[in-house]
């Protein structure tokens, strides 16, 4: 557990509330992410994976109900500034874009 303190926009408080999302499942993907996709400028979306739910929930570090609700939640971050939160059943932040738009 690396116990990194996450600041939460405006925004961020907003979309959690409305998609019921506790602070406590917040800061337990924010400490406990290990996968990262880059989005843009600076900011990454930050998830759990499987592997490492399987882990956490083995090691008993965080209650079971805690760890099952940070399933398929991604945060945009930057700079240790969460920007807002995403309930995803698709994975869609996890993969890498396959096309890239030039002007």
């Amino acid at each position: 557990m690396k116990n990194k303190k996450l600041i939460y926009s405006m925004h961020a408080l907003k979309r959690s509330s409305q998609r019921s999302i506790k602070h406590s499942v917040l800061d337990l993907i924010f400490n406990e992410a290990d996968k990262k996709v880059r989005k843009r400028e600076g900011v990454e979306a930050i998830y759990i994976s499987k592997r490492k739910i399987e882990q956490l929930i083995a090691s008993n570090s965080y209650k079971k109900d805690l760890i099952e609700k940070s399933k398929n939640i991604f945060l945009l971050v930057q700079n240790n500034i969460l920007i807002t939160v995403v309930r995803s059943k698709n994975a869609f932040y996890r993969r890498e874009s396959k096309f890239t738009i030039s002007a």
